[in-house]
């Protein structure tokens, strides 16, 4: 069984560890292309090139593609995955104070997560260049480890707002006497 707090942590601690292992696949992509170990020598990279003409070196390209990964990462953590935190805490708070494991997602929600592991596995083994492959991990890494510090947020802000009802509860009791 678990309660709502702890529920509200292990989401979050699932997309960060999700976020973490999608940040070391594209840097891990990102390294093979910078060394040439690919074995996809019929797909040429794509975005290094074009951002090392920008930056000088293709180090610095990969620093930039880095960053434009980072950016729209945290975007979409902020626009777009900050509302499924809002939607799946307030669904954790609406269960009963205990509940099981198979409680803490909707139904849709599991069918959502199936869908997204199926979309990282068909894109490893589409024929992409490893730059591409790189940055598309590198944002939905990043982008996800953002989420999971909503999740975070939110169970702090839920254990916060349990100790202020206790102490009103005390405090009131108090008064009464």
């Amino acid at each position: 069984m678990l309660n709502r707090r702890f529920a509200i942590i292990l989401s979050g601690c699932t997309w960060l560890i999700a976020g973490l292992f999608l940040l070391f696949k594209g840097v891990s992509y990102l390294l093979l292309a910078l060394h040439g170990m690919s074995d996809h020598k019929d797909r040429p990279l794509v975005l290094i090139p074009f951002l090392s003409l920008w930056t000088g070196s293709v180090q610095k390209g990969i620093i930039a593609l880095l960053g434009v990964s980072f950016l729209l990462g945290f975007l979409k953590g902020c626009f777009i995955l900050n509302r499924s935190v809002t939607r799946i805490v307030r669904h954790i708070c609406s269960l009963p104070l205990t509940f099981p494991l198979k409680d803490l997602y909707p139904k849709a929600y599991y069918f959502l997560l199936l869908l997204m592991i199926a979309f990282g596995f068909g894109l490893k083994l589409t024929p992409l260049p490893l730059d591409v492959k790189g940055g598309i991990d590198s944002f939905v890494g990043f982008a996800l480890i953002n989420g999971a510090i909503f999740y975070f947020r939110e169970a702090f802000t839920l254990s916060r707002s349990k100790k202020s009802e206790a102490r009103s509860k005390i405090e009131h009791s108090h008064t009464k006497k």
